[in-house]
């Protein structure tokens, strides 16, 4: 992870990465509906494995301040 940017924001721009990999692997395939829905349920699979992250994160995060400042 490169120095200076928020693990939250990493995770954002791995999952851009992903999509625009996954939208250009089947750019071939775009008439076939059933690759265009695995696409699309994989995206939302990732995605809601995103959010649940962050909802980790800011969980952690408060605890930790709430041990340091009481």
């Amino acid at each position: 992870m490169p120095r200076g940017i928020r693990v939250h924001d990493y995770l954002h721009m791995i999952f851009i990465h992903k999509m625009a990999q996954q939208c250009s692997s089947s750019s071939s395939s775009i008439g076939e509906s059933s690759s265009l829905w695995s696409i699309s349920y994989e995206l939302q699979r990732q995605h809601h494995l995103l959010l649940a992250f962050d909802h980790f994160a800011y969980t952690a995060t408060h605890h930790a301040r709430a041990a340091i400042y009481g």
